[in-house]
């Protein structure tokens, strides 16, 4: 609402910022009776050098600079004439020490519209005169001097030792709250609020706190999906990163850095990388490929049109008992990876090479059998990993590999293949992408952006931080001295004691985040439909491109 006042004044006095916080407050009818607002009021006015007023269409903040009293309401007047009353409805008060706002008895109070360039208060007795202008500027020393004095307000605005911490994930509050090394445990002095939400409901909640400005986390979690969203509305609502970015980007994992970077700013920063890889039977590679060393089977798939051949072989050499992948979803975020172009580009849809070539690829496995003809996260997806799929004739059939991140060894194979434990290795296959991640980022508006910004940067990348963290956890972590220090230390038995950790560090270094946009979820979500039109056959390949181009202009006009 006073954004114009908020940012002039935001590096001068931690209480003033506050203001960025300010919602419409609307009034009923029933409320203000018939009286309404007036648009010759719009602007800044001073009172007595002290109290700055800022009127906006019906809506007044009012901050007295001696005693940092900050309230909000609305005003209405009974007609446009300059002569006639209006009337102030304040009802909220912002306490410093608590954050938040109050309610307050209503109080009406008569003034005179307008006369020229002043307006004056009949209050009683006495008549103040209100004067126009953007006094904010002239009062910037006096305000910054007023903030290092005694000045209650200020003072506790300037020492706030409290962070309110949003998540969708549980991960989050076990980095803050561990006793070893936590986040609470190197900054004791600090107090932090944290909320957890369904991930299906957080992107909506954060959407409203900042449309509203009431409420808004210090810093937040922001996952893979729906990350981009807010870096490309960095400017708008995400506190600048740069400052902490240019510290430690030495020591960073590049990719994470780009998908939390917009237009020059970094808005964003992960704790952790999710490459992605080939999870493959062992017992499949010796029967096909006479190895199961990883070095060697990679050589079999270290692009796709070896990949390709691969397919054949495998259904050549085992007589159409095996197939190279249970769902051919699988090989999409590989392909997505190798593409040279984003999804939309100079505002326009831009379908590259490499997007046709993994349409091509499914058809092709689809139609020669090659694939176990079910969908990705499916049961059958599922059975392909434990030998228990079935072809469309009842028969048993076996599945070579999974495209997997580093999650997904733990959390998909691990926890629902435990049958064929021992029987898994891994190679980077042919392109190196990643499958999902956590970015932290902080408000803009946070009463607290130094201490913001102390908590990403320790949960990133604080050393001692992310060395427990990986170690207790698991996480293959972004911090680059992290990865240094424990990468030589695993040995997974559920891989015949491959060094995973070591492998997802190598494949991390070549990802490209660049190309990663907001809009990809909804256009990908066009697109597999498209793929699975033109792979069932249901249309040519030209109508299906044909009608995604269209769908995608309908639905977001590029």
């Amino acid at each position: 609402m006073f954004t114009k006042i908020a940012n002039k004044t935001i590096r001068i006095a931690a209480t003033l910022a506050l203001i960025l916080m300010l919602t419409a407050v609307c009034a009923t009818a029933d409320t203000i009776g018939k009286k309404k607002a007036d648009p010759a009021l719009n602007g800044e006015w001073l009172c007595n050098d002290d109290i700055i007023f800022s009127f906006d269409n019906g809506e007044i903040t009012i901050f007295n600079l001696s005693t940092r009293t900050l309230m909000r309401g609305i005003y209405r007047t009974t007609s446009e004439s300059p002569s006639d009353e209006i009337s102030f409805f304040l009802y909220e008060e912002y306490n410093f020490e608590t954050g938040k706002w109050e309610t307050i008895p209503r109080n009406s109070v008569p003034y005179t519209l307008p006369n020229g360039d002043t307006l004056i208060l009949k209050d009683g007795k006495d008549f103040l005169t209100f004067k126009r202008g953007s006094y904010l500027k002239e009062y910037m020393a006096k305000i910054s001097a007023t903030s290092k004095t005694n000045s209650k307000g200020a003072t506790k605005a300037g020492t706030n030792k409290n962070l309110l911490v949003w998540s969708f994930t549980d991960e989050v509050e076990s980095m803050i709250n561990d006793e070893n090394f936590g986040y609470k445990r190197s900054h004791p002095n600090m107090t932090v609020e944290y909320t957890l939400t369904p991930a299906d409901q957080f992107p909506n909640k954060l959407d409203a706190a900042f449309s509203s400005g009431r409420e808004c986390p210090d810093v937040f979690a922001l996952e893979s999906f729906f990350v981009r969203k807010y870096i490309e509305e960095g400017s708008k609502f995400l506190l600048p990163l740069d400052d902490v970015y240019a510290e430690i980007k030495d020591k960073m994992a590049e990719y994470p850095m780009q998908v939390g970077t917009y237009k020059g700013h970094v808005y964003g920063m992960a704790w952790q990388i999710c490459p992605g890889a080939v999870f493959y039977r062992r017992s499949i590679a010796k029967q096909i490929l006479g190895t199961d060393d990883p070095v060697e089977v990679q050589k079999y798939m270290s692009d796709f049109t070896k990949f390709r051949q691969l397919t054949e072989l495998i259904d050549k050499r085992s007589n159409g008992s095996v197939k190279t992948v249970s769902s051919t979803a699988d090989l999409f975020l590989a392909y997505k990876a190798s593409r040279k172009n984003p999804w939309v580009a100079n505002g326009k849809l831009v379908i590259d090479p490499a997007m046709e070539d993994y349409m091509e690829m499914c058809k092709v496995m689809h139609d020669k059998g090659y694939d176990g003809k079910v969908g990705q996260w499916s049961e059958g997806w599922f059975a392909g990993m434990k030998d228990c799929l079935r072809d469309e004739r009842g028969e048993n059939i076996k599945v070579f590999c999974y495209f997997l991140p580093t999650w997904g060894l733990h959390y998909v194979l691990k926890t629902n293949t435990w049958e064929t434990s021992g029987d898994w290795a891994m190679c980077q296959g042919p392109a190196k992408y990643y499958w999902g991640g956590t970015w932290l980022a902080a408000y803009k508006g946070t009463k607290n952006p130094k201490a913001a910004k102390e908590m990403i940067k320790y949960l990133v990348s604080d050393d001692k931080f992310c060395k427990g963290y990986a170690q207790k956890t698991g996480d293959t972590l972004c911090n680059l001295h992290t990865q240094d220090a424990i990468k030589d230390e695993y040995s997974e038995s559920f891989l015949n004691g491959q060094n995973h950790y070591k492998e997802f560090c190598k494949i991390a270094k070549g990802i490209n985040g660049s190309l990663t946009q907001s809009t990809d979820q909804a256009i990908e979500e066009l697109w597999h439909e498209a793929v699975y039109d033109y792979v069932m056959g249901e249309k040519s390949k030209q109508d299906a491109l044909s009608q995604f181009k269209s769908k995608v202009k309908t639905k977001l006009g590029f």
